[in-house]
């Protein structure tokens, strides 16, 4: 098609430049085993549903990616640094990304000289097709928008980590088991945050697991559990079922529990 026709030609044009470049450097500099971190390939590729927009994300192998947007109509290019996982809206009027840490940080958590708590979060990026204007939120854990449902968005908030407190030496501490601590995040319940992106219109609801919307965008369906027991909690939890055009949800299952791969029929109106 023509996004992969175009990006195709882009990375030709590229290599050429590259070769060219390499060629006369190559008088100056021997080839070297530091060339490989330098070194770039084409990932993730997605065209709009107009075709007014290219997506396509520039992997570096050992520093930060880019993620480009190149507008086909005016041939403006737009290039997000650390940007990754970009999605269109279906109506084409909004693109959604991550945007990962930087790639130092994440080098110094993989060889433990960083903990993972102690650099940035996820983060995504919402950009406006139509004013370019991009509007960034922190601390993501994910992201979701409807297949075929105009400009919806959904996302969990991470959980800010408890500050440290300074350390008193005159303290014994004592060793305790960290299964519990290290409790599978996944199992941990978070704000979910749903948008109308064109509206303005969100709202938020806690305690949240699981959720999905359905392929027309009309609803979104969500978990909720109690994150710790509390016999004074008062919270009804289970299965909600939240109509995405009034933002009135309601219960569908009023039952703790653990609630997941959600599905709805082809209609779900």
């Amino acid at each position: 098609n023509y996004a992969t026709q175009f990006i195709h030609n882009k990375m030709i044009c590229t290599a050429a430049f590259t070769l060219l470049a390499l060629n006369v450097e190559a008088q100056k500099k021997p080839l070297d085993l530091t060339v490989f971190d330098e070194w770039q390939s084409i990932g993730k590729k997605e065209l709009s549903n107009n075709g007014a927009w290219v997506a396509y994300q520039v992997n570096a192998q050992a520093s930060d990616n880019n993620l480009n947007f190149f507008d086909l109509r005016t041939n403006q290019a737009l290039v997000f640094n650390r940007g990754e996982q970009s999605v269109f809206t279906s109506d084409s009027k909004f693109a959604l990304f991550k945007i990962r840490p930087f790639y130092s940080d994440l080098k110094l958590v993989r060889i433990k000289k960083k903990k993972e708590n102690e650099i940035a979060k996820d983060s995504i990026g919402i950009l406006n097709l139509t004013t370019k204007q991009v509007e960034k939120l922190p601390q993501i854990k994910s992201f979701k928008v409807p297949e075929k449902g105009g400009s919806f968005l959904a996302y969990l908030l991470e959980k800010e980590e408890p500050k440290k407190a300074k350390a008193d030496s005159t303290k014994v501490v004592q060793s305790k088991s960290t299964k519990n601590s290290t409790k599978d995040k996944k199992d941990i319940p978070l704000e979910l945050v749903v948008r109308n992106l064109l509206s303005g219109q969100k709202k938020s609801f806690k305690n949240v697991l699981n959720y999905e919307f359905s392929e027309n965008g009309n609803q979104l369906i969500f978990s909720t559990k109690q994150e710790k027991k509390d016999s004074l909690d008062q919270t009804k939890y289970g299965v909600y079922l939240l109509n995405t055009k009034t933002f009135i949800e309601k219960q569908l299952v009023d039952t703790i529990g653990d609630f997941k791969q959600f599905a709805f029929d082809e209609h779900s109106n």
